[in-house]
């Protein structure tokens, strides 16, 4: 087995260290699935190969696979080297990229891979290498009860073709008894919504709200994300995230206004909240402080989320919440896309919300700890996957579910 790892060789975000997680994950994969059959490839840009390798001698692991350096620039050079319309780009239809085709097809001469796993969605990965499995690889949308996150790979996509997009009427119409699906609803929220100091965080903003007089007003969760992220500027078709947020929020119906929350570890976005209260009426602003553990524990005490493509949507959804997602999500098809059409939104009812954590804790999320200290786990994972017609079947075999499933994820 020849297995690719391909991790986003144009920097997006401002801090030159944000994909170094994506080379530690690489790593770690690598590190735990040894074996003298298959043979592993990193692809990415000079400086990343150089990030890999560094956490190598810094943490341990092997150097000892092969290395394939992209070229940002020449990537970036049919766009004027304008990020923006490269993301649209990626996440658009027509494919316009000759130099991501051209270094693509060359890779897969050098290293004709039977895998490929990327942490970002990209179309042309999916079409050069269009009969061998291709995984995208991110963060959960649900947190563990320390706050942490799992993992997982989707074969479709991160976004609009992902498999919860795809395979959305199957999720849904899956046949399960009633109480299995109460007890997985009572089970997700004991675990998400009720970590140590959740409860105190959503009574302190049940009291900030009665204070201000909004108990019977509409609060939206306004999820802010990451301005310069490909996932984020290629989802609005190329717009920042700052500019499609601010005329949601212009558009939010009477009796709505927004709250911004921002995920804890980015700061920069700390400054964004205040601002869009102080300068948009349709804005209030609690303390930041009930947000210093993120927004998961308090989205139960809002009455809707709208999101670009932030994992907190999925939260609201989890949460039946009606919920906005402005971009290209991994979860838009169980939205409305437009904040106009916030009274409009469906919301999932505890039996959906079953069924969706059903799917979710049977193949779709994946522990740390069965990707890195589980000796070939990922090899064994990856040859089931390739015995099916397509990683939606993966998905959708609920032969080996047990409602124990779900606990591994806490």
């Amino acid at each position: 087995m020849r297995i690719l790892f391909y991790i986003e060789p144009v920097i997006y975000h401002r801090d030159a260290l944000f994909l170094s997680p994506h080379c530690n994950f690489v790593r770690c994969i690598i590190n735990a699935n040894g074996d003298p059959g298959v043979t592993y490839a990193l692809a990415t840009s000079p400086w990343l190969i150089r990030e890999y390798l560094a956490q190598v001698e810094a943490h341990g692991g092997t150097a000892d696979i092969e290395f394939f350096e992209i070229d940002p620039v020449a990537l970036l050079a049919p766009f004027d080297f304008e990020t923006r319309d490269y993301s649209r780009d990626m996440f658009g239809d027509t494919l316009a990229n000759g130099p991501m085709l051209s270094a693509l097809r060359d890779l897969r001469r050098s290293f004709d891979a039977d895998v490929v796993i990327c942490g970002t969605d990209n179309p042309y990965i999916r079409q050069v290498f269009d009969d061998r499995l291709v995984l995208h690889h991110d963060l959960s949308h649900i947190r563990r009860r320390d706050g942490q996150y799992n993992t997982f790979l989707d074969g479709c996509g991160l976004s609009a073709t992902s498999v919860l997009n795809v395979a959305k009427t199957e999720i849904l119409s899956e046949n399960v008894a009633s109480e299995v699906l109460t007890s997985l609803t009572l089970r997700h929220t004991d675990m998400v919504f009720n970590s140590a100091g959740a409860s105190e965080k959503r009574s302190a903003f049940q009291a900030w709200r009665k204070h201000q007089g909004l108990a019977d007003t509409g609060l939206a969760l306004i999820a802010l994300q990451h301005a310069d992220l490909l996932g984020v500027e290629g989802s609005c078709n190329g717009k920042s995230a700052s500019s499609v947020l601010m005329s949601s929020i212009s558009a939010l119906p009477p009796g709505w206004v927004g709250v911004a929350s921002y995920h804890p570890g980015d700061p920069s976005l700390r400054a964004v909240a205040p601002f869009l209260t102080d300068c948009m009426d349709q804005m209030v602003q609690p303390p930041l402080e009930l947000f210093s553990h993120g927004s998961d524990p308090l989205v139960p005490a809002f009455d809707a989320v709208v999101t670009v493509s932030s994992k907190v949507g999925l939260m609201g959804l989890l949460a039946g919440k009606p919920v906005v997602s402005l971009g290209q999500s991994a979860y838009h098809r169980y939205c409305v896309r437009e904040a106009k059409d916030l009274n409009d939104a469906p919301t999932l009812d505890a039996a959906d919300i079953g069924r969706l954590i059903r799917f979710m804790s049977n193949r779709y999320y994946w522990t740390f700890s069965e990707l890195f200290q589980s000796n070939g786990f990922v090899l064994s994972a990856l040859r089931n996957m390739s015995r099916y017609a397509s990683v939606k079947d993966y998905h959708l075999d609920f032969s080996t579910w047990s409602p124990d499933r779900l606990e591994r994820l806490a």
